[in-house]
């Protein structure tokens, strides 16, 4: 059985040992302590249960990030990301009561990239916007600072549109 101390855990999941060890404490993740010096360590089974149950750790996972976790039962190492992926497929089969293929997980795969690249798309599109706004912002602020360095223009350009708007 494959399990991972505190720190493995942390540098998995990007949080501090405390958090782990309060997430133990807490029993949000159940651990072993194998002794006073070696501190706890976590089956994969239970860290996988703590994963699927907290969407905001599985989307940081990947496959460079943590050691490959075992999926249970299946005696298959594969990456923090497909684990999430494949826990989200399973739960969803569950749901229609099918059995499980590899061409269905394929094609939930496939879906996948195809939501995230129309997600990505909508995002940079979003950022453009953004740019955009951040770059008329940068404008005015250049206008602004020229004239708070050049006294005799903002008296100038300040009694003009001051007059602008009594007429």
């Amino acid at each position: 059985m494959k399990t991972y101390s505190v720190k493995d855990i942390s540098k998995m999941l990007n949080t501090s040992t405390e958090t782990v060890r309060r997430w133990i404490r807490g029993n949000k993740i159940k651990a072993i302590q194998t002794s006073r010096k070696s501190g706890n360590v976590v089956s994969a089974e239970d860290l996988e249960r703590f994963i699927s149950n907290n969407p905001r750790y599985s989307q940081l996972l990947d496959s460079s990030t943590m050691n490959k976790v075992a999926i249970i039962g299946a005696g298959v190492l594969i990456g923090g990301l497909i684990t999430s992926a494949l826990l989200t497929f399973l739960k969803k089969k569950k749901k229609k009561g099918n059995k499980t293929q590899l061409e269905d997980f394929t094609e939930f795969l496939r879906n996948s990239v195809s939501d995230n690249n129309k997600a990505i798309l909508q995002k940079q599109s979003q950022i453009k916007v953004l740019q955009s706004e951040i770059n008329q912002l940068s404008e005015k602020n250049s206008v602004f600072e020229y004239m708070l360095d050049h006294d005799d223009q903002l008296s100038e350009s300040f009694e003009t549109a001051l007059s602008n708007i009594d007429d």
